[in-house]
């Protein structure tokens, strides 16, 4: 990989993990969603939904 890529998955991964820490501003139910253990997790999902629109 290139080094853009590898700096733009990095940030990206970051940013996630940013977002992880405090879903609170990203979800519709905040007291709800993403608070069980057994379903993914809100950084997985977020790297989910990314990966599937870039094919």
């Amino acid at each position: 990989m290139n080094e853009y890529a590898v700096s733009l998955k990095e940030k990206l991964t970051f940013l996630i993990r940013e977002m992880s820490a405090a879903p609170t501003p990203y979800v519709q139910k905040p007291e709800k969603d993403f608070t069980r253990k057994k379903k993914l997790p809100f950084g997985t999902v977020m790297q989910l939904l990314i990966s599937m629109g870039g094919n």
